[in-house]
């Protein structure tokens, strides 16, 4: 069983690196979304706001675009 999930450990090592080398300078870019995301969703709990259901719900919208904005940027090599 280690064999088998070592090995897929190493093939997503694969298509990840294989990502980083399409999306090329990109990268920097996808990197400065989710870092903007990621402060979002730190600094959110520190209002009332986060309090007010369309905030509340905002909030979730934001952090459904960093995993899809995640997920799109590393199955970019699996694309047809």
């Amino acid at each position: 069983m280690a064999d088998e999930l070592d090995e897929i450990r190493e093939k997503e090592e694969q298509n990840y690196q294989t990502s980083l080398k399409l999306l090329g300078d990109s990268v920097s870019l996808v990197q400065d979304l989710l870092d903007l995301h990621k402060a979002i969703a730190a600094a959110a709990p520190k209002t009332k706001l986060i309090l007010k259901a369309e905030y509340y719900v905002a909030l979730h919208f934001t952090l459904a675009a960093r995993y899809h904005l995640t997920i799109g940027s590393l199955a970019l090599p699996q694309a047809p």
